[in-house]
């Protein structure tokens, strides 16, 4: 492509816009001069087009990938100064001067090929010369072999040179493509005269037969026409391929294979980073976007539930990283007031979860996990009236309530009976609350040893753990936990995400049984003798049989379905000739057909071939018969049968 060997270009889409302004006779060249130049210095592409670049930056361009290629300088030197093809020239080349034999002029070395006297200017003249010879005598000739003699007309024109029917096409404004073989022109041209000769042929050259002259069947009127289909590739190229593997989340299916012709579908694909085969139709290609799109959305869902398994980890980490031992429910039962409890002794008590302080009790109510406040001001020789006055506890409350979001009358529980009976029971958290109310030293010693409790399950007399190994204990346990969500929750992934696998497939499957459903509905064609050619789309040989029917072709194809699934009607005509047709047709390619148990298959000869003969044969025995147009209708039910 040009637009590697260019610092800079416009877009296709710019391009057309910029030309569109610009007056007759003009044109943008997109190369290396990017100026404005008059049409008679670009090439044309077709009877009405130009080229992009004009004919000097078109030859610039080739040269240097030539020069390229022999590694005299690089694409980026050549993008960054162009007349480096001008330094590269040798000093020979540019003193000597040669004399050209036809123009008789004294030109630059430069300007001669290799071992040639005929300058590159006049050797063009002399080509476009040589192939202009003679081209009044062809035309004459076509005109009288051109709707009365066609088998001649073929053979004429096979003998005409490729170049020449270029400029055949160009004069009857048949109009070919760059890509077209000498085989393919000559059947366009003979297919060109033939629907002139028969007007009721489609104009679209399909090849139906209509009922209307000089009309087009509806399949053809689809067609979009070369202008938007252009405009349509260069807005596809320009705003829907570079976002495109963002923007298609969802796969191709039936209603939407149809928005993206195959070169589109093949820029996805490689957007995607896939290679489709150079050989590959549209069902491949989608098929592979299809599978492509699923492993996007199947990663994409598998990172999301990982970030939410790892936000879920990290609150939960963080939650037990700042979990208060005044979480966990705690009783402290006192016979005795204590007014000193700096000389205090813990003893372990297990089973019941109950630790002695100096004949003191603490015990863990295990109901609701609060903690009997009343016993535990006693223990510390205050009344909890006096920490419930207090400014700084009410605050504490209010503040507690909204961060644990449980009512202030809930958080302090009283317990009516006798005056030994009473008690009141408060939030754990408030419980250590008041142990730091009581004293420092109280605060310490309880906080220490309620925190081993809930670590290790016991405290032991005089060997009470540090605050560093029961930090390590802990850390322990939230490694196990943690262990074992991630594992629960990727049990989790892998069951929703074999459930949405599951469920596509169902779905997948409803779509298919929908189109079995719909494919037992066919077009229905007229009853009556007529002859048809018909095909198998699933062969991998290139055959057609013909045939005939004298009652219905419904009925003659519902047989062929059962046996050929891909059975596709080609051609079918009704007329009381059949037979007569076919034997015709039999014995014109008595050498290319297979018997194959009373079904006549024709090998290798195309289709269009094959109609041709049969309208040559009508047209010669002045057959009348009634030509089928609705066709497609009935192979729309094949294709869809084929998709599934």
């Amino acid at each position: 492509m040009y637009r590697t060997y260019l610092k800079s270009s416009l877009s296709t889409f710019d391009l057309i816009n910029k030309n569109k302004y610009l007056p007759d006779g003009v044109k943008y060249c997109n190369g290396c001069c990017q100026d404005i130049r008059n049409l008679e210095e670009f090439s044309k592409v077709n009877k009405d087009g130009y080229c992009s670049v004009c004919r000097k930056c078109t030859n610039t361009i080739q040269l240097a990938k030539k020069k390229i290629k022999n590694g005299e300088f690089t694409v980026e030197e050549f993008k960054n100064d162009y007349t480096i093809m001008d330094d590269k020239t040798t000093d020979i080349d540019n003193e000597l001067t040669l004399t050209c034999s036809s123009c008789k002029e004294d030109k630059s070395a430069t300007q001669f090929d290799s071992a040639k006297r005929q300058c590159k200017a006049c050797k063009s003249l002399s080509a476009i010369e040589r192939n202009n010879k003679d081209m009044d005598i062809i035309y004459r000739d076509i005109d009288k072999l051109k709707f009365d003699h066609m088998i001649e007309l073929k053979r004429y024109i096979t003998q005409i040179p490729k170049d020449k029917l270029v400029k055949v096409i160009s004069h009857y404004k048949i109009g070919r493509k760059s890509s077209d073989t000498k085989d393919r022109m000559i059947f366009n041209i003979t297919e060109h005269f033939q629907l002139l000769s028969n007007p009721y042929k489609c104009a679209g050259k399909c090849g139906v037969t209509l009922t209307t002259q000089s009309t087009t069947c509806e399949n053809c009127k689809r067609i979009t026409k070369k202008e938007k289909v252009i405009l349509s590739m260069v807005y596809f190229e320009d705003n829907v391929l570079p976002t495109i593997t963002e923007t298609l989340i969802s796969k191709i299916d039936e209603t939407t294979k149809w928005t993206y012709n195959k070169k589109q579908l093949i820029m996805i694909a490689h957007a995607f980073k896939l290679r489709p085969a150079n050989k590959a139709d549209r069902e491949t290609i989608i098929e592979m976007i299809n599978n492509k799109i699923d492993k996007i959305n199947e990663t994409k869902k598998r990172e999301e539930a990982i970030e939410i398994i790892e936000n879920k980890t990290e609150k939960l980490l963080k939650e037990a990283k700042s979990v208060d031992i005044s979480g966990v429910g705690i009783s402290i039962h006192c016979e005795n007031n204590v007014e000193n409890v700096e000389n205090v002794e813990i003893v372990n008590m297990k089973k019941n979860n109950i630790l002695t302080l100096n004949d003191i009790e603490i015990i863990a109510r295990k109901s609701d996990g609060f903690i009997n406040a009343t016993q535990m001001c006693k223990a510390g020789g205050k009344q909890f009236k006096h920490w419930k006055e207090n400014k700084h506890s009410e605050q504490f409350i209010k503040i507690l309530s909204s961060s644990v979001g449980i009512p202030t009358d809930k958080i302090i529980k009283y317990e009516n009976g006798s005056n030994n009976e009473r008690s009141t029971w408060c939030y754990p958290r408030v419980a250590i609350n008041i142990a730091q109310w009581i004293s420092a030293e109280f605060d310490v010693k309880v906080t220490g040893w309620v925190q081993e409790l809930l670590t290790t399950g016991s405290v032991t007399l005089n060997q009470e753990k540090s605050v560093k190994e029961l930090d390590n204990l802990w850390k322990q346990k939230l490694n196990k936990i943690q262990i074992e969500l991630k594992q629960k929750d990727e049990i989790l992934i892998d069951t929703v995400l074999q459930l949405e696998r599951e469920k596509k497939e169902k779905e997948e499957i409803e779509i298919k049984h929908k189109k079995l459903l719909k494919k037992r509905v066919h077009y229905k064609f007229k009853t009556g003798p007529c002859f048809y050619i018909i095909s198998d789309i699933d062969s991998e040989t290139v055959r057609y049989k013909i045939g005939i029917d004298d009652t219905s072709i419904n009925e003659r194809l519902r047989t062929y379905r059962t046996s050929i699934p891909g059975t596709k009607l080609e051609f079918l005509i009704y007329t009381d000739k059949n037979r007569l047709i076919e034997q015709s047709i039999l014995q014109r390619y008595e050498d290319s057909t297979g018997n194959y148990t009373n079904h006549e298959w024709i090998f290798n000869i195309e289709v269009d071939k094959l109609i041709e003969a049969v309208n040559t044969y009508i047209n010669f025995a002045n057959i009348k018969c009634e030509y089928e147009v609705k066709i497609c209708e009935y192979n729309k039910d094949i294709f869809i049968m084929k998709n599934s």
